[in-house]
């Protein structure tokens, strides 16, 4: 049968048992600004009985909150930007985690921030998606955050995929936007 690959984004997409790669890393680590590839999808003809049919679970999205270098940003439940799961009947290879960035003045929170790998419609066949990219730069190392990064890969695919970035910086932070895509 014809599995696909997972996406990549932080890292790379893990590969099918059918020998369809997984998707490359790209994209910025310190200030990400891309959403996650999606999987592989688009088996087109009946094989062996099978319906026609798979897609790639949705590559995850791109959250952005930018506060000034005076404003904290506090999280304290989950923003996450997940890979999709495969579908289709067995095909779809899972999407990448998308990319989460914040800038801000001073960070806390005791909250959750993901951006995981999605995994395959089929375990041990399709590929898993990648993980994502996170990146927090506050204003000159005000953090006292005691919540949790994930950007994991999907690790129930043929092949696993890697994991993704998380990068905390100390940056100059201004001006004030709440980006969400």
């Amino acid at each position: 049968l014809h599995y696909l690959a997972g996406g990549g984004h932080g890292g790379r997409g893990g590969n099918a048992s059918s020998g369809a790669q997984g998707g490359t890393t790209y994209g910025s680590s310190n200030a990400p600004s891309l959403p996650g590839s999606g999987g592989g999808g688009g088996y087109p003809v009946d094989y062996d009985g099978f319906p026609p049919g798979a897609w790639g679970g949705a590559g995850g999205g791109m959250i952005r909150i930018q506060a000034t270098r005076q404003e904290g940003v506090t999280v304290n439940g989950t923003l996450s930007a997940n890979g999709g799961v495969g579908g289709g009947i067995y095909y779809g290879g899972g999407g990448a985690g998308g990319a989460i960035r914040i800038d801000c003045g001073t960070f806390s929170g005791v909250g959750i921030i993901r951006a995981d790998g999605g995994a395959p419609k089929t375990a041990a066949a399709g590929g898993g998606g990648g993980g994502g990219r996170i990146a927090i730069r506050r204003h000159y190392g005000r953090d006292t955050f005691a919540g949790t990064y994930s950007v994991v890969p999907n690790s129930s695919g043929f092949q696993n995929a890697d994991t993704g970035t998380v990068v905390i910086a100390d940056v100059f932070v201004a001006g004030t936007q709440f980006i969400i895509q």
